[in-house]
């Protein structure tokens, strides 16, 4: 399975290190990579800014990953948008991608993890 060429993303994550790790490998797969560090901020960016998909924290002070989920599902309805967490259930997977979620990025992640969440762009 082929990736796409190069992605316009976006990371919104309230801590660095996740950030840094994402952005390093996304980056080294040749994607264009911008960040926030919340997620009224990324809303912003998605206002300013054409993004091919989203990797969203679950849990940010101010606007949490599945409020990111609903203005994005209103106001760009085919955005992939993958949300990430450490803290994850069963219960809380099923309720992402039932709120539109285009898939869900475990903490910790590997590599491979990322790759398969990129495929799933080119398949749309």
């Amino acid at each position: 399975m082929s990736l796409p060429e190069s992605l316009s993303l976006l990371l919104v994550d309230d801590e660095e290190i996740v950030r840094f790790t994402l952005r390093e490998f996304l980056r080294f797969l040749g994607h264009n990579v911008d960040e926030a560090e919340e997620g009224f901020t990324g809303i912003q960016m998605l206002e300013a800014k054409h993004y091919d998909a989203a990797f969203v924290d679950m849990r940010m002070p101010r606007l949490d990953g599945m409020g990111f989920l609903r203005q994005c599902r209103e106001k760009w309805p085919t955005l992939p948008v993958f949300l990430v967490s450490g803290h994850a259930t069963e219960t809380t997977c099923r309720d992402v991608l039932e709120a539109g979620a285009s898939g869900f990025l475990h903490k910790p992640f590997s590599f491979e993890d990322i790759r398969q969440l990129l495929a799933t762009i080119e398949q749309k």
